[in-house]
């Protein structure tokens, strides 16, 4: 895991973990940080997504987006 100052989420989290775009309410898996964005993509696959890592929160369990 990896330290950021960003607000939301205080660390990049573990590939794979499911999150929501607060922007949108779009669930995807994390899967990368670039350029202070953090990358998402859709549950079984599809175009990934940048978001600012203030904007997401930890999905619900079982949420299947």
């Amino acid at each position: 895991m990896h330290d950021t100052d960003e607000p939301g989420i205080p660390f990049a989290p573990e590939i794979g973990l499911l999150l929501v775009d607060t922007r949108t309410g779009r669930v995807g898996e994390f899967r990368d940080v670039q350029d202070g964005r953090w990358w998402l993509r859709p549950r079984g696959g599809g175009y990934e997504w940048d978001v600012d890592p203030g904007d997401v929160r930890l999905a619900p369990r079982g949420d299947a987006g």
